[in-house]
Order: structure tokens, then C-alpha cells, then sequence
């Protein structure tokens, strides 16, 4: 995601090509999911005339102010947000990422949301691919209206005070990486952010907020705010080399061998998000590790549990479709039984009904013929005969 330093170059970009232009005209794609307060069409509806007056941002939003003081537009970037420049040139790099290879710059550009045009021939599309960022359009200052008005300090603007600081961390009892994510506390500090600061210093990320020292906070102010003026204020290739950013980045390497200034890195999660750390200058202390192993301990618990669950409600249903199989077996006898006895009994009505009708209407059955044989004797026996004359 667009973290603190991004969003404040796009801002400054943004002041610098739109500020003082008048909106011509803007070109809107229907999107109910990115459109917070506002229909697509009335959006553009109501930009389209106004001049964009000045820009400002807290955290990962950035807006801009018109000519007219019941119309502000609020921007929020997601995971793949960006603003294009119609006039601006992209590297070969660029190109070939968003339009394929051997391919030229595309005008309006892919998956763009709206495009402002500007008197000059200016365009600025706002682009995003995967739909997570916000489009809102307020009637008043975005300070005032949520989740704008929600979000914490911003250690590009203001200067952390690091008693006011460690009072916010004291009071609560969680990992310091999730506080530092946290954006009602710190606004614009994301993932690779947090644990930067935290490795310069030395702090364990699982570390719990109540374990922090005043001296430990101090060190977390000094540090944040350093590395976000960096990141905002110069380019990534002047970077130090030897940041935990460029080691995250790499893939496809064997993590468990990655080093900086000769020391090992690991890779861990916190809240189901990727934390890298230094082990050997980031210590966890003993009440940080107790909590972190009764934790630990619930989840197995838990996890032993479901899991018996589970094998319970398998057993029940090995049970249920072992008695469903037996039910079905028995019943297929049953219809096997009774389609036999309907069978037998359907050869006897049909035997009856045949010896009834034979005896009534059928002529009577031929005589059987005699054997040979039994002629032959006949024959024999009546030419023997002979019948006394009378004298």
C-alpha cells in the first residue's frame, strides 16, 4: 500500500500541475465500491467548472480544495492507487508492466476511475487495479469529516512530542509493530516504516507497549520521523544499502541467509503481517517473552481444541452415513423382498385367470396319439382272434 512519503510526493506533483486550473470537464467510470458518499456521475457533475484552489493530506489521504467552499475531493489509494499525468513520459519499464511489451504509453490509461481535465490540455487520471482505494467528495473541510478527521499524528507535518508519545504507548498493552501501524496513532506509517524504525532502535517488534521506557519512545520519535523525511524528500536510489526495505523486497532467495551489516534478519509475522527484524541488536525482555508464550500457549490450546472438535464432528459423521448407509442398505432388501413377493404373486393370478379361461372357451385337447408299438399289439392281438361259427 501507498504509505506516508508516496502519497506526499503525489500531493506535491498534484499542487504543482492542477493548482490554479479550472476542471473542464471529468470522465468518470461507474465503481459503487471505490464512490463512498457519492454516484460517478454526480461526482463529476459537480467538480466539473470549479477550480482546484490547494491540496493537502494526513496520513495516506491527500485532497484538494476549489473555488467553491461546499466542495472538497478526498482521495484515499488502496494497494495500487496512483494518479497519471497525460503529459508525463514513462520508462520503458513502465510501459511494458501496465500495457505489455513492445508496447506504447495508452491514453486513457488502464483501470483510471476518473480523469480531471484541466484548462492547458492537462489530464490526471486516478488509477487502482485491485478497487481498494476511496473516493469521497465532502461539503466541508476533509479535517472535519470522517475517517480523516479519525486519524493520528503525522510525523511528516508535526513534530512528535515524544512525552505525549510515550503516554499514548504506556496506555495501552499490544506488540509496538501494531501500534505503529495503527493510524488513529501514527497516520501514514505502514508496514516497511514500522520496522525500519523499530531496527534503528533496537526494539523487538513483538515487544509489548507497557515495557517501553521514556528514553525508548524518544528513540522511536527521532527515528520515524528521520526516516519518513527521507523517504519523502529524496529518491529511492539514494537510500542507505544497508536498509531492511531492500532486504524484504528480495525474492526467490533463501530468507533464513539474509543479512544486514553481517548480521542475520528474520522474517516473522505480527497480526498476519510480514515483520522483519535484527535478533542480535532487537532483544525481547522477559515480560514481553511471558506474554508472548502465554499467548502462544492459548493459541495451542485453542488450536487442540478445534482440532478435537473436529475429529468429534468427523466421528459423527462417519456414524451418521455409516447408519444412512445401513438404512438405505435395508430398505433395497426390503424392495427386493417385496418386488418378489408382487412377482409370485402376479404368476398365480396370471396361472388362475389361465386355467379359468381354458376351461370355458378353449375346444377340448386332441387325443393323444398311440406309439407304434401300441398299434403294432393292437393289431396283433385282434388278428389272433377269431369268433366261434356256429354248425
Amino acid at each position: 500500500m501507498p504509505e506516508l512519503p508516496a502519497v506526499e510526493k503525489w500531493r506535491k506533483k498534484f499542487h504543482d500541475n492542477a493548482v490554479g486550473k479550472k476542471i473542464v470537464d471529468v470522465e468518470t467510470q461507474q465503481d459503487t465500491k471505490l464512490y463512498k458518499n457519492v454516484a460517478h456521475d454526480a461526482f463529476g457533475s459537480e467538480i466539473t467548472g470549479k477550480t482546484i484552489t490547494d491540496t493537502g493530506r494526513k496520513g495516506k489521504h491527500m485532497w484538494f480544495d476549489t473555488d467553491d467552499d461546499t466542495c472538497f475531493v478526498a482521495l484515499h489509494f488502496g494497494m495500487t492507487g496512483k494518479l497519471k499525468y497525460k503529459s508525463e513520459e514513462e520508462s520503458d519499464e513502465v510501459i511494458e508492466q501496465e500495457y505489455g511489451k513492445n508496447e506504447e504509453k495508452q491514453w486513457p490509461p488502464n483501470n483510471y476511475k476518473f480523469i480531471l481535465k484541466l484548462e492547458g490540455g492537462e489530464e490526471i487520471a486516478y488509477t487502482t487495479v485491485r478497487r481498494l482505494g476511496q473516493i469521497r467528495l465532502f461539503n466541508t473541510h476533509p479535517l472535519e469529516n470522517k475517517p480523516i478527521s479519525e486519524q493520528g499524528f503525522d510525523p511528516y507535518q508535526e513534530e512528535l512530542d515524544p512525552e505525549k508519545i510515550h503516554d499514548t504507548i504506556k496506555g495501552r498493552r499490544i506488540p509496538i509493530k501494531n501500534l505503529l501501524l495503527d493510524q488513529t496513532v501514527f497516520a501514514g506509517v505502514g508496514n516497511w516504516i514500522a520496522d525500519e524504525t523499530l531496527y534503528r532502535s533496537q526494539i523487538h517488534p513483538h515487544r509489548y507497549t507497557h515495557t517501553i521506557t521514556v528514553e525508548e519512545s524518544a528513540s522511536i520519535c527521532q527515528n520515524l520521523s528521520a526516516i519518513i523525511k527521507m523517504a519523502t524528500e529524496t529518491h529511492r536510489s539514494q537510500f542507505p544499502k544497508n536498509m531492511l526495505l531492500f532486504q524484504r523486497e528480495r525474492t526467490g532467495e533463501n530468507k533464513t541467509s539474509m543479512e544486514v551489516d553481517g548480521m542475520p534478519i528474520e522474517f516473522d509475522k505480527i497480526s498476519s503481517r510480514t515483520c522483519v527484524f535484527c535478533p542480535s541488536l532487537q532483544k525481547l525482555d522477559p515480560v514481553s517473552q511471558a506474554h508472548i508464550d502465554d499467548l502462544q500457549k492459548k493459541k495451542d490450546e485453542k488450536a487442540a481444541k478445534l482440532k478435537e472438535e473436529k475429529q468429534l464432528k468427523k466421528e459423527k459423521r462417519k456414524k451418521r452415513k455409516k447408519k444412512e448407509k445401513e438404512r438405505k442398505r435395508r430398505k433395497r432388501k426390503r424392495k427386493r423382498r417385496s418386488s418378489k413377493k408382487e412377482k409370485r404373486s402376479r404368476k398365480r393370478k396370471r396361472r388362475v385367470v389361465t386355467s379359468s379361461e381354458t376351461s370355458s372357451s378353449d375346444p377340448p385337447p386332441k387325443r393323444r396319439k398311440k406309439s407304434r408299438q401300441v398299434q403294432v399289439e393292437e393289431s396283433s392281438s385282434s388278428s389272433s382272434y377269431q369268433p366261434v361259427r356256429r354248425r
